[in-house]
């Protein structure tokens, strides 16, 4: 085998010389996986972004490139990216302004009178106060008739609002009903005692009377005129012993019967054995009344 070797390589030796010779310049090496031999760098290629897309290898550059069958059109699309929603702008809240709507509640006889403001949205308030007119009261009217012993009753209605005021109507101011009571008042109380009654006298009646109108004057047991008026007691009937009792201000027979009985003075008076008549005044001035009892025996 060596022998046979030598003469080819001595014939291709010379082949290349004569190449060189007539200027041919000598083919360029291809590309060879020998040791010690570099081949030229080839350009790169970057793939596409289909996947299904074949991508050039460095073995295919070097060779001629081959006819590609038809196919059809490959459209690259990018996958869509999501597209940034603005945030809207906030829209400041509208500014409210009350609205009010007024009612004006008038006063009555009891209470004020006010207007109300209430808007739509629920605010509301209260101002314009007025005061309370009061009542109007019409005429009185009698409902219990008063007596000589017992009080009436009466009432008054408001023209406004109809509410009624009542009051009371003093007992009929009656000079002798006044006297018969105090007289049956005195003798119940001498009963009590074990003692005998006295006898209304009616000239002590009317002499206890004029007393009575005098005490407005001077309210003791001495007459305007200075006089004792057990003096003139005597001079009223064949009488040796006399007394008096007075008052003012008590609204009833027994009201005075009562005051009378705890004095000590005029208790005595009413008690008295001594005496065996009586007379009693009242007279009325300026709503109060004026009392005298007149004793005699």
């Amino acid at each position: 085998m060596k022998r046979t070797l030598i003469p080819t390589l001595s014939a291709l030796l010379a082949l290349l010389l004569l190449c060189g010779c007539t200027g041919a310049r000598a083919p360029t090496p291809t590309p060879s996986s020998t040791p010690g031999v570099s081949a030229s760098p080839q350009p790169s290629v970057t793939p596409t972004s289909d996947p299904t897309e074949p991508s050039a290898s460095p073995a295919a550059s070097s060779s001629p490139p081959a006819t590609a069958a038809p196919s059809a059109a490959v459209t690259h699309t990018a996958a869509p990216r999501p597209v940034a929603t603005p945030r809207p702008t906030p829209t400041p809240a509208p500014v409210h302004h009350h609205s009010y709507t007024s009612v004006v509640t008038p006063p009555s006889c009891t209470t004020q009178g006010y207007t109300t403001y209430t808007c739509a949205c629920g605010a509301r308030y209260q101002d314009h106060f007025t005061a309370a007119l009061g009542h109007s009261f019409g005429a009185w009217v009698t409902t219990v008739a008063p007596t000589a012993s017992s009080a009436g009753t009466k009432v008054r209605t408001c023209t406004r609002c109809g509410a009624q005021e009542s009051a009371t109507i003093p007992p009929v101011f009656d000079p002798s009903s006044m006297a018969s009571q105090v007289v049956d008042l005195v003798n119940q109380e001498r009963a009590k005692a074990g003692l005998s009654p006295l006898t209304a006298v009616s000239n002590l009646n009317s002499f206890a009377q004029t007393r009575s109108t005098e005490l407005v004057t001077v309210f003791d047991h001495v007459r305007p005129d200075g006089s004792n008026p057990l003096t003139a007691v005597f001079g009223l009937g064949n009488y040796s012993t006399a007394g008096e009792n007075i008052a003012m201000g008590y609204s009833s027979a027994q009201a005075v019967m009562e005051g009378w009985m705890n004095s000590p003075g005029h208790r005595a008076n009413i008690l008295s054995a001594n005496f065996t008549s009586i007379g009693v005044g009242c007279y009325s001035s300026n709503g109060v009344l004026y009392w005298t009892q007149v004793f005699a025996g």
